[in-house]
């Protein structure tokens, strides 16, 4: 009885280090990815991936070559210039 409160006392001593250093970088992440990603990123692209899901259900050609389109001028900037 005596070796498992010690032994609780280990592991919740252990959990409590775990937790804290887990939560410190998750923190940090979370941080560093706020300011490349802004809430723009989120909806085009949860749009953009709401559109290839019902483009898919009706023709799987014809959702490759949209979506994939869309994506070309996402990634040249076309459809999201951001002045600076």
């Amino acid at each position: 009885m005596f070796l498992t409160k010690i032994k609780d006392k280990i592991l919740i001593k252990i959990y409590k280090k775990f937790l804290k250093t887990s939560y410190k970088y998750i923190v940090a992440t979370i941080e560093v990815y706020g300011k490349w990603i802004n809430v723009n990123d989120l909806f085009i692209f949860g749009g953009f991936f709401s559109i290839g899901y019902g483009l898919w259900q009706v023709s799987q050609v014809l959702t490759y070559t949209i979506c994939g389109g869309i994506s070309m001028l996402l990634g040249l900037g076309w459809l999201t210039r951001r002045s600076n």
